[in-house]
């Protein structure tokens, strides 16, 4: 089961010229967005994954597929998948859609 969050969100839009990280404007915009709906809950997420992990849809949106660390490297470590839509309009990235899966995976169950 996957909750559905809306597209409009605290980044909002982003722009190709001004993101940090090296990562991409896709990733950092992901990024962003999924950090602010885990902030309280110690979860955290690998740009280098997501950066591994994009690629272009069939109607040219941009998907991100990697997963939340929670408590990462403590033995109550688990990870959550989650996937991020976005579309490239002229010079900037915006969000379409997030889907976090409530599945939650512990590492040492």
């Amino acid at each position: 089961m996957r909750q559905t969050l809306s597209a409009v969100g605290l980044a909002g839009v982003l722009a190709l010229a001004g993101c940090a990280g090296g990562h991409g404007p896709e990733v950092e915009l992901c990024k962003t967005e999924v950090l602010v709906r885990v902030a309280s809950q110690l979860g955290d997420v690998d740009a280098k994954d997501m950066a591994k992990n994009v690629s272009t849809l069939a109607d040219g949106s941009i998907e991100i597929r990697s997963k939340i660390i929670y408590r990462a490297g403590s033995s109550d470590e688990s990870t959550q998948d989650f996937t991020c839509t976005m579309a490239k309009e002229g010079g900037e990235v915006r969000l379409l859609n997030i889907q976090i899966d409530f599945d939650v995976k512990k590492k040492n169950p």
